[in-house]
């Protein structure tokens, strides 16, 4: 049931800037195992080369391309770019006939 819950949970924590991120199941136990052994090992995430460590062990992670984009380029989040861009986004929306009075 928490599957039908994962695309909404990565897309409201891009929304916040929050990376979310995957790993195979063999790797995420792997992990895991170093950090109960260690619960103060320090854990790193690389999102220009795509790769998680933690203590000595590195392993690849896989997130979507325009997510790993945005929170880079910080470009995460879309109110704070709307505020911004400001005057085009009210110039656009003068041209949209479905709204009216925006301001």
């Amino acid at each position: 049931m928490g599957e039908s819950f994962a695309e909404i949970f990565a897309g409201n924590s891009l929304a916040i800037g929050l990376p979310v991120v995957t790993a195979s199941p063999d790797q995420i136990q792997q992990l895991m195992d170093i950090v109960e052994e260690d619960p103060t090992v320090e854990i790193s995430l690389d999102l220009q080369t795509k790769s998680l460590t933690v203590g000595d062990v590195k392993v690849p992670i896989n997130l979507p391309e325009t997510s790993r984009n945005a929170l880079v380029a910080g470009h995460w989040d879309s109110t704070a770019i709307l505020a911004a861009n400001l005057p085009k986004v009210r110039e656009t929306a003068a041209k949209l006939p479905y709204i009216g009075g925006f301001n």
